[in-house]
């Protein structure tokens, strides 16, 4: 083979490498349950689309509100467009509650003013940059900050209060060492720690992305003992929409 040849296939082999994660990502999303920009989850929360993955707003209080992980979009447009759709502004955002550190839920934390950023102690090393996440695919990236600033670590069982109202957080590690699950205003977000199936069942998360499925298996077993006896509205996923009911439903 000549010198062009080999370039040639050079750059057929190198183009394949990059676009697999891409394959694997469309792959992965393909026949979830579809996120509904703007629907309403029992009388408090409203769904943010931003792209493939969803955050929550939270009302805690008149004119008072919290986020639920912050999107992927850096400069956090659909989360600002949901607070206007409510006549709120950046401002009105008391608390951002993060249920892991993977870019594509801390793209917009540091831009609300007035919040407090709150994660599970656990997570605060992937958070900062000094570790790399686990997963398949995560992993090829390597290690990053999240550009999170000023983040709060909690431990598993934290009740914080927030506006009018409070939020549990529960420890699930095994999507992410630090992956948390938060109980706010009837609804227990779940993060990518699970996901809804087209038949409305919960499964664990994407293997692709998960540090430990095995863990995260019992961390989603060890929740709905956990949670039995609390009183549950709707389970909200990420990446797969919403479902009404508890772990134990």
């Amino acid at each position: 083979m000549g010198w062009k040849a080999w370039l040639a296939a050079g750059a057929v082999v190198v183009g394949a490498v990059a676009a697999a994660p891409i394959a694997v990502l469309a792959w992965t999303f393909i026949g979830n349950p579809p996120i509904v920009d703007g629907r309403q989850i029992a009388g408090t929360t409203r769904v943010i689309r931003d792209g493939y993955v969803a955050s929550f707003l939270v009302t805690v209080g008149p004119g008072r509100f919290v986020l639920v992980d912050a999107g992927s979009d850096p400069g956090g447009a659909p989360i600002e467009s949901a607070l206007a759709a409510v006549g709120a502004t950046r401002d009105a955002v008391e608390a951002v509650l993060l249920t892991h550190g993977h870019p594509d839920h801390t793209g917009a934390c540091s831009g609300f003013p007035k919040a407090k950023i709150y994660a599970a102690n656990a997570e605060l090393p992937l958070l900062a940059g000094r570790v790399a996440a686990r997963g398949p695919l995560p992993r090829l990236f390597g290690a990053s900050p999240s550009g999170c600033s000023g983040v709060l670590g909690i431990d598993d069982g934290t009740v914080l209060s927030v506006g009018e109202g409070t939020a549990t957080m529960y420890g699930i590690p095994g999507h992410t060492q630090g992956s948390a699950a938060w109980l706010v205003g009837g609804v227990l977000f779940l993060g990518d720690a699970a996901d809804a199936t087209p038949e409305g069942e919960v499964v664990p998360g994407k293997w692709v992305f998960s540090d430990d499925v095995g863990q995260a298996r019992r961390s989603l077993a060890a929740l709905a003992e956990r949670t039995r006896t609390v009183q549950i509205e709707a389970l909200a996923f990420s990446h797969t929409g919403t479902l009404p009911g508890s772990l134990t439903r």
